[in-house]
């Protein structure tokens, strides 16, 4: 819940502080506070991945509302401190994932069956309820590795299609901030959009072995409560910001319309 509550919370500071984003002490601290605060207890769960997954929100959020990339830079070296909480079987992660390239194969029994599934799906898949390896061959098949399953039952055309799908998601949640009238709004679409980007991608690349193993459930998929909840309101949000901007369209002019583009353009990233 709070990756939903820190995108309201940044869209919102950004907009009220958009005449003094020069301003380190006025613009960045504040947020920059809020967020250590925030990363120092996930950090405590212990939970890493989800500290950095909330970092690189917020740079998208601060990209998009014009910020000094010095600033971002300055932002980064300040979550440096966090890293010395880093746990032992997180350092041993990255280090079996920088192995399994040096040595051809990947090290660890989770990784071994997520791509043991993968190949086994071949071009097709097995067919629906037909997977193996969620019989308790793969850990944790139906939250952080669900996307392994996917490929196993539905081969690869299936999990193309799935990551497909998320593409065009994407592209369709930046389309809706990049022609928002409003800038609350394209701040809010941008957050929202780097977060289904980011936990989709992010896991399927973990599943994959071409990042460190990281438990990240994979929006829409993954069996959860929470993130579920929080991911499906994002959606409605961002839904009801494409919408109030199809309603502004068409009480518009067409060069009110162009002009206001042009404005945005200027400021925002595509």
């Amino acid at each position: 819940f709070v990756r939903l509550a820190v995108i309201l919370y940044l869209s919102d500071a950004m907009i009220r502080k958009r005449e003094v984003l020069g301003t380190w002490n006025l613009s960045l601290a504040p947020q920059l506070l809020v967020l250590g605060v925030i990363a120092l207890l996930l950090t405590k769960q212990p939970d890493m991945g989800s500290v950095i997954i909330l970092f690189l929100i917020s740079a998208v959020i601060f990209i998009t509302a014009g910020v000094n990339p010095l600033q971002l830079g300055l932002v980064a070296l300040a979550g440096l401190p966090i890293l010395i909480l880093t746990q032992n079987y997180q350092i041993t992660r990255v280090e079996d994932f920088i192995n399994s390239f040096l040595y051809g194969q990947p090290l660890t029994y989770q990784i071994n069956q997520s791509l043991i599934s993968l190949g086994s799906g071949g071009l097709l898949g097995k067919g629906l309820d037909n997977s193996t390896q969620k019989l308790e061959f793969l850990p944790e098949p139906f939250t952080d590795f669900i996307f392994a399953i996917v490929g196993e039952e539905f081969g690869f055309l299936g999990a193309a299609l799935v990551l497909t799908l998320f593409l065009v998601l994407v592209i369709q949640g930046l389309r809706i901030a990049r022609n928002c009238d409003d800038d609350a709004g394209a701040l809010l679409a941008s957050g929202i959009t780097a977060s289904i980007a980011l936990y989709a991608f992010l896991n399927a690349g973990v599943v994959t072995n071409l990042l460190p193993t990281k438990g990240l459930p994979m929006p829409f998929i993954s069996f959860g409560g929470s993130f579920m909840i929080t991911t499906l309101a994002g959606i409605g949000i961002l839904l009801n910001i494409s919408q109030h901007h199809e309603i502004k369209l068409l009480r518009s002019g067409p060069a009110e319309v162009r002009s206001g583009r042009l404005r945005q353009n200027r400021r925002r990233i595509g």
